[in-house]
This record gives C-alpha cells, structure tokens and sequence, in this order.
C-alpha cells in the first residue's frame, strides 16, 4: 500500500461510554478502503490513580527497608515530606502525560 495515494481520515468516537480514534482509509478516488478503531486515552480515571499508586509503591519498596530511610522520615519536617509528596505526583503526571497522552494532543 502506498501511502502518497492513501489518505487517512481521523475522528473521535463514543463507544460504550468510552473515547476512541476511527481513522477512515480512503483511496485516491474518495472510495473507503479501511476503517480502524484505536483505543485513545483521553480521560484520567479512577484505575489510572491507583496504576499510579501501585507503581509508587512498587518503585518505593527497596529504598523504604533502609534504616537511613527511616531515620530520615524521623527527622525529616512535614513541609519537606509534602515537597517531596508533590513532585513526586508532578513526576509521574509528566512521565504519564509525555508516554501516553502527548500523541493524542497537537
């Protein structure tokens, strides 16, 4: 297939409550050769959180089991430990948004 005479049409679609991506293929007259439905990623639910929460954990486990680990959480102030809460999310928000979603955005 030559893709200098086929050109794809791209719309977004509702189905089953859920967004996804048809791209139409058509041929160099306007005939339809191919319709193809791609999940998209568009909406930030509940499972993404707790995906998030979970990979946290998993990555923060071997580190947690040091004694300096906790000797610091001991003498660490709240305010740092909110610091580091918060760019840790700003972390994973922009590891999750440049990996999955920057496609979907123009």
């Amino acid at each position: 297939m030559n893709k200098d005479t086929h050109h794809g049409k791209r719309h977004l679609i509702k189905v089953n409550g859920e967004t996804k991506e048809m791209v139409t293929v058509h041929d160099d007259k306007g005939n339809i050769i191919h319709r193809i439905v791609n999940p998209i990623m568009l909406e930030f639910q509940n499972k993404d959180v707790l995906q998030i929460m979970v990979g946290a954990c998993l990555l923060a486990v071997p580190v947690a089991f040091t004694e300096e680990t906790w000797n610091l959480g001991q003498n660490l102030p709240l305010i740092n430990i909110f610091f580091i809460f918060l760019m840790s999310l700003i972390f994973l928000g922009s590891f999750m948004f440049y990996n999955y979603y920057s496609t979907d955005f123009k």
